[in-house]
């Protein structure tokens, strides 16, 4: 057993060896005051990475005309007090990370105006936070962040409409215990608020797993209106596939062709399990997707997914996959 222990004594004189210090993490379980005087004698930050942050310190940062990028690890950080709109507010800051849902809407009041990135870390959650929590933070991005600055957001996910004024979104990573319950209609309304969408994946906790409503036409609608999408990850029901339109080029019936995709995660998606029923999945995902690569299930493990149903989806997605290079 090692008896060692971080010296974090180290932060006292640290300032003066080093007076122009401009990427600073520090992890461990400091103590909050020393950490936060630490950060206060700091003036030319431009990436910090901190367990923790006290109201002083936090205000201290929010004047630093060059701090680009901000992790706070702790799970209760301050609550800051509203600033007037006026005032500069972490005016470079484009990237913000942080591990508490609870206190995400406040620090998103203060550090939003100008984001590029947003994280929110689940790792040290010890339950699932409510619906409610999730529409507090979902309505505090829409309220605070630009919609044509906001490209990238990484967090569990719920009431998905409220994120769908940021137009510019590049990359959507929203991370579930319980897969995200989503119809056609909502898909085809995603599809359209997100048309720069380069990466967008739903995964979802292999021992929660839910019927899914959406199909095969909430699938078609990223092909119809994200052309750059390249990396999908989503649950629907892949039991009832579409015929296939073959009318005339121009005819208003065609189904279009997105030729960016190329990695489809499929999660537990039900599926036939016949030849033609499999078959005809991947004629249609070939017809809608021609530039699709790889095609990915999630296995059934022997705990938490060892019905036969699920271990019948998955081998019969390995057979679609087996249809593409």
């Amino acid at each position: 057993m090692s008896d060692y222990a971080p010296d974090f004594t180290i932060l006292e004189t640290l300032p003066r060896k080093l007076p122009g210090l401009k990427n600073v993490s520090v992890c461990g379980a400091a103590p909050d005051l020393s950490i936060s005087t630490f950060v206060c004698t700091l003036h030319d930050l431009e990436t910090l990475v901190v367990p923790c942050l006290d109201l002083k310190a936090f205000n201290h940062l929010c004047r630093l005309p060059r701090l680009r990028y901000l992790w706070v690890m702790s799970t209760a950080p301050p609550r800051v007090p509203p600033r007037p709109r006026d005032l500069p507010c972490f005016p470079a800051l484009r990237i913000f990370e942080c591990e508490s849902i609870e206190a995400a809407p406040n620090l998103l009041g203060q550090t939003g105006r100008s984001l590029v990135e947003f994280s929110l870390f689940a790792r040290r959650w010890r339950t699932y936070p409510t619906k409610q929590l999730f529409r507090e933070l979902y309505a505090a991005l829409a309220s605070n962040c630009t919609h044509t600055l906001l490209e990238k957001i990484s967090m569990g996910s719920d009431d998905l409409r409220t994120l769908f004024c940021f137009r510019n979104l590049v990359h959507v990573w929203l991370n579930h215990t319980v897969a995200v319950d989503m119809d056609d209609a909502v898909a085809l309304d995603m599809a359209r608020a997100w048309p720069c969408i380069e990466l967008l994946a739903f995964p979802c906790d292999a021992a929660h797993r839910i019927t899914p409503r959406m199909t095969f036409d909430g699938v078609y609608a990223f092909a119809e209106h994200c052309p750059l999408l390249r990396y999908l990850c989503l649950l629907f029901d892949a039991t009832d596939v579409p015929k296939l339109q073959l009318a005339p080029e121009g005819n208003k019936h065609r189904r279009v062709s997105q030729n960016t995709l190329r990695y489809f995660v499929v999660e537990y998606s039900p599926i036939g399990g016949q030849r033609k029923e499999w078959q005809r999945v991947a004629n249609f995902l070939r017809s809608i997707f021609p530039a699709l690569y790889h095609i990915e299930a999630t296995k059934p493990d022997s705990s938490a997914d060892s019905d036969a149903q699920a271990s019948a989806a998955y081998r019969a997605w390995m057979k679609v996959s087996d249809k593409f290079p």
